[in-house]
């Protein structure tokens, strides 16, 4: 007996690679056949199920530690001297993030226009 899948990922990954030689063109899955039309098939081809796993491959499942994990990384990728008292994370010198209570969303901020930046 063998282990069944973790995930879709891993099943769709197995299902794949037992099906290697299965050309892009080759019918995986058949959802109606005939229908409307006599000699039309729907459903998904070999290299629909490649495309898509190469797909969720480059977009890895995100979770909610790794959304702060890229919060975090942003910040200390950048000069942040600190969070100011409203809340505003800021360099003190041109640049902030300021939450936008209208927009009820985070927004950059500028000073000024310094260094021929635009805001």
């Amino acid at each position: 007996m063998t282990t069944p899948p973790s995930s879709p990922r891993v099943a769709l990954a197995h299902t794949l690679a037992t099906f290697a030689d299965e050309p892009d063109s080759g019918m995986a899955v058949v959802a109606t056949r005939n229908q409307p039309v006599r000699g039309a098939v729907t459903g998904l081809t070999w290299g629909d199920l490649r495309a898509l796993a190469a797909e969720a491959t480059a977009r890895p499942v995100r979770t909610e530690r790794s959304r702060w994990q890229a919060v975090a990384d942003a910040l200390n990728a950048i000069d942040v001297l600190g969070i100011d008292l409203d809340g505003t994370i800021t360099d003190h010198t041109a640049w902030s993030v300021v939450w936008d209570r209208d927009a009820e969303r985070w927004m950059v901020s500028g000073y000024d226009a310094e260094a021929g930046e635009s805001r």
